[in-house]
C-alpha cells in the first residue's frame, strides 16, 4: 500500500544490531532511501520525497512527485528517477 504510514520505517544506530521504527515516519512506501552524510537521508517513494535529519527517526515530506530511485552525488546535488521517465535533478538540497 504505497500511502500506508505507519511501520514503513525503521532505522539503526548500532550498525544493525537493533531496529527502531520510526517516530514520525515518510509520507508512505518508499523504495529509494540515499544518504547525505552523517544523519541526514532523503527517501523517494509513489507518493512523494521525505528527508530525516537524524538518521531516520523522524521525516519529513517535501514533494509529492512519483519517484523510484535516488542518488546523492555530493552535499549540493542530488538526482531522482520516476515513473514515465521522470528525472529531478536538485542542486540546493533541502535540510
Amino acid at each position: 500500500n504505497p500511502s500506508q504510514t505507519v511501520g514503513v520505517a525503521a532505522y539503526s544506530s548500532d550498525e544493525g544490531a537493533t531496529w527502531h521504527l520510526a517516530s514520525v515516519p515518510p509520507g508512505g512506501y518508499r523504495s529509494g532511501v540515499a544518504i547525505v552524510g552523517g544523519p541526514i537521508l532523503y527517501a523517494v517513494g509513489p507518493t512523494g520525497a521525505d528527508v530525516s535529519s537524524d538518521g531516520g527517526d523522524t521525516w519529513r515530506h517535501f514533494n509529492n512527485l512519483n519517484l523510484n530511485a535516488v542518488a546523492i552525488l555530493d552535499i549540493s546535488n542530488m538526482w531522482a528517477a520516476g515513473a514515465h521517465g521522470t528525472i529531478v535533478a536538485r542542486t540546493a538540497i533541502i535540510f
